[in-house]
């Protein structure tokens, strides 16, 4: 057996190369090899092998991811058919045979009863029964009789019919005497809160979790890291851990990136979202196990830690930013070359991607005509649906095209067509909404201040608080936005000489080998400066 140690990544969430899930993982997997230890990659069960360099060990088996979509089978491990429909199959046979039954109720009480009998019981037939012919009063009284019998087959406790039928996951879970003590304890509070669909989930990457580690062998020398984590996540961490023993047990890392608040709740009574309310139960779960120093919280953002801890009682520490800067290869400026100003990553209405055709109508005629500027826009949207600010905006540049603006094909980049186009831009907007990224960092920003780009940003975020000085401007409203984007346009000299000047201690700061020795505790392990 090998004595390498071994740094288990758990990227539920990766898919294919959109988004953060697939550069993060693979730079991380590489840092973790360079500083001593076998990288082994977890992935959701829809990734592509392909995808995935051949010399990282890969297992693609996770069903479920933070946004729970809908996974592709919730299977029942032993009927192997969904529990949830296995119920509603059997109410429905339930229900033939009730209307058969009393079909022949009805034929034998004709030849069986004395005519007057049979008269009155058709008297009573009519004045009480016939609205159960009617379709909306059927459906109401199935779904009673199949409310009762959840309620009788899975336990009073369940207040609604709904968080009854989350309990086969986990009756089948409690049957494990092993595990029963700590689940009964997460069923009995989450079922109370009407939470039963997200304790399932859990239960979910729990048994996911399972298999995986049987795949694996780890031991207290071994770091799991779940880069994208979620609090309902912690069931099926905290059970691994006792499984293994918190003396045996490799060490968890979990790290949050989305913010639980969109204003800063310090020294306020802070608005939750149900989203937020959630994790509160969960994390409240942690506390009432008992912390355990082989379960670790951290974010990415000194502000998003704050809010974490508001709403669990245990610490958030502050990770660096896994990204391969030195894929960004800024080519030398010619002189008198118009400035490219690029927006990067997907067109989101939340990302203000909708601000950018009126931005281009303003400079149009002072900066992009006259050859000063141009502009490179990432065009590709991932959820039309969720962004329709965004769609329209597309659909104006595209039927308004302007000299000076290069729309890039509506699809997603490979990280190296990415860090192509991003080694292009000497200035990057990001006209983000405040309130999405108050807390939340951007790695658009981290590549950006990488490359040794200036950049433009909103105040009052993460991102105008990790901005040097020198190095971009800040903004409130559009109005702010356009004089920011000019104001850099003008002084782009000043600028760039700053943004250059604080790039090689961003990277020495943030790469993928800062946020593994961070984790594993290794300051022998500090990266070293990656040259500009």
């Amino acid at each position: 057996m090998s004595s390498q140690p071994k740094f288990l990544i758990l990227s539920n969430g990766l898919r294919d190369h959109v988004g953060h899930y697939f550069e993060t993982s693979v730079s991380v997997a590489e840092a973790a090899r360079r500083q001593g230890f076998r990288p082994i990659l977890a992935t959701h069960v829809e990734c592509r092998r392909e995808l995935i360099p051949a010399w990282l060990e890969t297992h693609a088996l996770f069903h479920t991811d933070y946004w729970m979509r809908e996974p592709p089978a919730i299977l029942d491990e032993e009927a192997g058919v969904s529990s949830r429909r296995r119920i509603v199959e059997r109410c429905r046979e339930v229900g033939r045979l009730c209307r058969r039954a009393m079909r022949l109720i009805e034929r034998g009480a004709y030849f069986l009863l004395p005519p007057l009998c049979y008269d009155l019981g058709r008297l009573l037939r009519y004045c009480c029964a016939p609205r159960l012919a009617e379709p909306d009063m059927r459906t109401r009284a199935c779904a009673g009789i199949h409310r009762v019998v959840g309620r009788l087959r899975y336990g009073a406790d369940a207040p609604t019919f709904e968080q009854a039928a989350h309990w086969p996951r986990v009756m089948r879970a409690l049957s494990d005497t092993s595990r029963s003590a700590t689940l009964m304890t997460a069923a009995r509070h989450l079922l109370a809160q009407g939470l039963g669909q997200e304790l399932e989930y859990g239960l979910l990457f729990e048994q996911d979790l399972r298999r995986l580690l049987a795949a694996v062998d780890l031991g207290p020398a071994d770091h799991v890291w779940l880069g994208t984590a979620h609090a309902r996540e912690l069931i099926g961490i905290r059970l691994a851990v006792e499984q293994f023993g918190f003396a045996q047990s490799p060490v968890f890392h979990l790290e949050f990136r989305h913010a639980p608040f969109a204003r800063d709740p310090v020294g306020q009574e802070p608005i939750e979202s149900p989203q937020t309310e959630m994790e509160r139960q969960f994390l409240s779960l942690h506390t009432a196990w008992g912390a355990t120093d082989r379960i670790r919280f951290y974010t990415d953002s000194a502000r998003l830690s704050e809010d974490y801890e508001t709403i669990a009682d245990a610490p958030f520490g502050v990770l660096p930013l896994p990204f391969r800067a030195e894929l960004i290869q800024s080519a030398p400026r010619q002189p008198g070359a118009p400035v490219t100003l690029a927006y990067l990553g997907e067109a989101r209405d939340e990302k203000g991607f909708h601000w950018l055709p009126d931005l281009i109508d303003i400079l149009a005629g002072d900066y992009l005509i006259k050859g000063k500027a141009r502009i490179l826009l990432q065009s590709n949207v991932g959820q039309p649906q969720h962004n329709p600010r965004s769609m329209a905006a597309l659909r104006r540049l595209r039927s308004q095209p302007r000299p000076g603006v290069e729309l890039l094909p509506d699809e997603a980049l490979t990280p190296a067509a990415y860090y192509a186009l991003a080694s292009q831009a000497d200035v990057v907007l990001l006209p983000y909404l405040r309130e999405r990224y108050r807390a939340c960092t951007s790695g658009v920003l981290a590549e950006t201040l990488a490359a040794g780009a200036a950049a433009v940003v909103p105040a009052g975020t993460w991102l105008a608080d990790e901005l040097p000085a020198g190095c971009g401007e800040t903004f409130e409203d559009f109005d702010g936005f356009v004089r920011s984007v000019k104001r850099v346009l003008d002084q782009f000299a000043s600028y760039r000489a700053a943004a250059k000047m604080n790039q090689a201690g961003w990277r020495r700061r943030h790469s993928p080998d800062a946020l593994v020795a961070a984790l594993v505790g290794r300051a022998d392990k500090a990266p070293q400066a990656i040259a500009a």
